[in-house]
């Protein structure tokens, strides 16, 4: 195929893959295979991820291009052996709870001891609440669609063919029997297939219809359906050169791996005397944190709230059970957590992780390629977010978190980030300045922050005394095991970083990076989501000014990424610089991360390279702001939902799929379209192509037009999708925006009092189309039409004003309105 696939944002390479992924299909490699013209015209794309794949090029001089080796690795498929099922009986299990006497529980005064005896009881309980269900070859797990009258029927044609193979054998002259049974067989075969297709069809319908609203349950469905079933075994490992098989030596590979990350990362790091982080940098907090008031009946709330679909910890205490139990052991587990806070003593049970290496991306033999997910006890997770909901309530109180941080915050979210982050730089732009973001990636960022500068940094934002005691206790002497295909590793210790997995870590990484966040950068504005950074440098005069206050900047950042043990990956870290024409910069810009002891020009620091685009919070930031980008990314995620919906049409309603299209495929789309969706039509319109096929898939036929097929579906057209969500954003924020002073000139009319926000000039053409100028005009000029009575947000929710919105569009969904584009 004559398509060059290394340079994935061409557009003729975007529409190929498009083609591709909508019949399912996903690329193996992109590497260079004709080096003569530097392209990759050899594709290799797989249908079925349940499917190992390998691709190697093989670099020779014989022909023109490299040669493509294929190694496929595909498991046999292994019949059940029947063999006895232990199963807790839930009824069973919450009349023990309910009898077991939790007095030994009580009178312990060290949390450690206490729970030991609770876990005994708990487990004795459990014990005598287990059962067996003995599997045979007639009770032997079957597919859940197959019936008990479906079994028979397949019997009767088993039993049947034994009969005619026995006939054909024996009573080779009785011609006239032979083809009785043949008739008879082929007859009981067809209806065979025919309810095995009816009652598989009857079954995914059910389970689609009661997950269409949930994206993971949908998904595990749609895969069993077209039999995407990714691999959960890890095959042959490779380390240092040798291929490890043992199952065994695979988890303490990776048990080893994952401990050794921290210190791996931190090995050469230079020091740049932390010992006085805190002071004179973290602000003194007068006020003292307390976590009290740990009740029964708040322990209760929260346990029947459990997700009973999470797995359990390394105590093997699922949460289904504990929700089963709640009311029955909420009054000692509310004793056992007030007990480790006055004790200043986290319990070491709820210190053990259970790690379960997934495969990200590469080759499935290299350790590297694995990130860990870590599973904690749902006990513990119980007591953590009791401590974290305390915890956020004092800080919010005391308006600690930076206004610059956007993670793990109440009111906050990606797109109110994004919102700030892209204002920033249209406001630049449109005063003639010279823009630049860096986006910063951390390394590791969770797992390398050191336990006495986050203490430090505890103690100055008001934990003390017995709390931070807890806190010590929390974070030190934590271990680890690793289960690989069944196997589990030995045990061992973490001394480094946040704990994963838990509630609590995300907070307390945003109380160790709130500095970073307020740090004063000249001409710089900071955002963060998290461990998500990214600095909007803004600079009048020529390029050279914009690089040296990057460097600057960039150079203050780095003190305070030593200063506090992280980690900044420059390889990652990306430099885009913003302008609306290529004739606003005459070169590409150059940005060094200078360290103190640079001796200046020429050195030897590490650049940071200004790339055409970088991903920020989900989106595709394009130096020009036009969306192209980040719409072809949309398009190639809605084409893989093409692709599941065209597996559903035999086996769904228009209801079903309209369900589907509502809850799953829209916000795919949507998510910031306040900001693309206003961008100019011809970037839009392969969107709109996409959005129709969409449509035609969930409504096959010609008939009835596509505006009847949206109102039928229940959905809205691109434009006026764009509309509503720009409508409810304002709304949401309407607190940011400026608003215009109201009309005082006294004259009494009939005429509706609205307050409307204030819009202006923007000297760049190129700016109209930014959110920063749309999202004001169209809320000014649909705000009289949702709500014709005076409205100025007093006495109105916004869930009330998004249903009469909502209402609104229904009724008129090919509306227009008077904007720039």
């Amino acid at each position: 195929m004559n398509v060059d696939i290394s340079n994935n944002a061409s557009r003729m390479c975007v529409d190929y893959e498009e083609v591709l992924c909508a019949q399912g299909f996903e690329c193996c490699h992109r590497e260079i295979t004709r080096k003569r013209s530097n392209t990759c015209l050899d594709h290799v794309y797989l249908k079925s991820n349940s499917i190992k794949i390998e691709v190697l090029v093989d670099d020779n001089d014989i022909t023109d291009h490299a040669g493509l080796l294929v190694k496929l690795e595909i498991e046999p498929h292994c019949r059940e052996k029947p063999e006895g099922t232990p199963y807790l009986d839930l009824s069973t299990f919450k009349s023990e709870i309910a009898q077991t006497k939790w007095e030994e529980v009580y009178e312990k005064q060290g949390v450690d001891e206490a729970l030991d005896i609770f876990y005994r009881l708990y487990g004795e309980a459990k014990d005598r609440s287990l059962k067996t269900l003995k599997l045979n070859s007639k009770t032997r797990r079957r597919q859940p669609w197959i019936t008990q009258n479906l079994v028979q029927l397949v019997n009767r044609k088993n039993k049947l063919f034994k009969n005619l193979k026995n006939r054909r054998t024996n009573n080779a002259g009785d011609s006239e029997g032979i083809q009785r049974l043949e008739r008879e067989y082929k007859e009981l075969s067809l209806r065979v297939t025919h309810e095995t297709k009816n009652r598989k069809i009857e079954y995914y319908k059910n389970d689609i219809e009661t997950s269409s609203s949930d994206p993971k349950k949908f998904w595990k469905t749609v895969n069993r359906l077209i039999k995407q079933k990714a691999s959960k075994e890890i095959g042959t490992l490779t380390r240092n050169g040798i291929d490890v098989t043992c199952n065994k030596q695979k988890a303490e590979i990776f048990n080893q791996h994952f401990a050794d990350i921290p210190a791996t990362l931190k090995r050469g790091m230079p020091s740049e005397g932390h010992s006085e982080m805190g002071v004179g940098i973290v602000p003194w907090i007068p006020e003292k944190l307390a976590i009290d008031g740990i009740t029964p009946q708040l322990v209760q709330e929260i346990l029947e709230g459990l997700d009973g679909s999470k797995s359990s910890g390394i105590d093997n205490i699922s949460a289904k059970e504990l929700k089963c139990v709640a009311e029955d052991v909420s009054a000692v587990l509310a004793y056992l957590f007030t007990l480790s806070i006055k004790s200043g003593t986290f319990p070491e049970a709820f210190k053990k992780a259970f790690i379960v290496p997934i495969h990200k991306s590469g080759s499935r033999a290299v350790v590297n390629n694995y990130r860990p997910i870590s599973i904690l006890p749902i006990i513990s997770k119980v007591f953590e977010r009791i401590v974290k909901d305390k915890f956020v309530a004092f800080f919010d109180h005391i308006d600690f978190f930076s206004a610059r941080q956007y993670g793990f915050r109440r009111g906050l979210s990606t797109e109110r980030a994004l919102e700030d982050h892209i204002n920033e730089i249209v406001e630049g732009l449109n005063l003639g300045r010279k823009v630049a973001a860096v986006y910063l990636d951390l390394t590791k960022a969770f797992d390398t922050v050191e336990h006495d500068l986050l203490l430090n940094k505890l103690v100055h934002s008001g934990v003390r005394d017995n709390l931070l005691k807890w806190f010590q206790s929390y974070l030190c002497g934590r271990s680890q095991v690793t289960r690989v295909n069944g196997e589990i590793s030995p045990e061992m210790n973490t001394s480094q970083g946040l704990p994963q997995g838990t509630g609590l870590s995300p907070i307390l990484f945003l109380l160790f990076v709130n500095d970073l966040c307020d740090m004063h950068l000249p001409m710089t504005s900071q955002f963060f989501f998290a461990d998500d950074g990214s600095l909007v440098i803004s600079a009048r005069g020529p390029e050279s000014t914009l690089e040296s206050i990057a460097e600057q900047n960039l150079k203050l950042v780095g003190k305070w990424f030593r200063k506090n043990r992280l980690l900044l990956n420059l390889e990652k870290t990306k430099l885009v610089v913003y302008r609306y024409s290529s004739l606003n910069l005459s070169s590409r810009l150059e940005v060094k991360m200078h360290e103190n002891d640079c001796p200046g020009s020429p050195c030897s620091c590490i650049s940071i390279q200004e790339e055409k685009v970088a991903k920020y919070l989900g989106m595709w930031m394009d130096n020009h702001l036009t969306w192209e980008w980040h719409i072809n990314k949309v398009r190639k995620n809605l084409n893989q939902f093409n692709f599941a919906l065209r597996y559903l049409l035999p086996i769904t309603g228009v209801e079903t799929r309209s369900k589907i299209f509502s809850a799953l495929y829209i916000p795919r789309m949507t998510y910031g379209i306040v900001h693309f969706g206003g961008t100019f039509p011809s970037y839009l319109k392969p969107l709109h192509s996409t959005y129709k096929r969409s449509i035609n898939l969930v409504l096959p036929g010609n008939e009835p037009t596509l505006n009847e097929k949206i109102e039928r579906i229940g959905t809205l057209p691109l434009k006026t999708l764009y509309y509503l969500a720009g409508f409810l954003y304002v709304v949401k924020h309407y607190q940011n925006y400026k608003k215009r002073p109201p009309d005082r000139s006294g004259r009494r009319t009939r005429r509706a009092y609205h307050v409307e926000l204030e819009t202006k000039t923007w000297a760049h053409s190129h700016s109209q189309y930014q959110s920063a100028c749309l999202l004001p005009l169209l809320y000014n000029q649909l705000l009289p039409k949702i709500l014709p009575t005076s409205f100025d947000h007093t006495g109105f929710t916004y869930n009330n004003i998004k249903r009469k919105a909502k209402k609104y569009f229904k009724t008129n969904r090919n509306i227009t309105l008077t904007l720039p584009n």
